[in-house]
């Protein structure tokens, strides 16, 4: 859960239930909370794109 909110510090929104990310972002509400607890390659993807903005 930490992970989650440090990422939110790093300008990443959530991703609601439906909208299909499921373990592929530690940003997912859909995600195995048991298996998914770090970044994934999305998220560190959108923090990238983010900074070379």
């Amino acid at each position: 859960m930490i992970t989650h909110e440090f990422d939110h510090a790093l300008f990443l929104g959530d991703y609601e239930l439906g909208e299909g990310w499921g373990n592929r972002s530690i940003m997912s509400h859909e995600r195995d909370r048991t298996k998914i607890y770090t970044p994934q390659t999305h998220d560190i993807n959108e923090v990238h794109s983010y900074m070379n903005r």
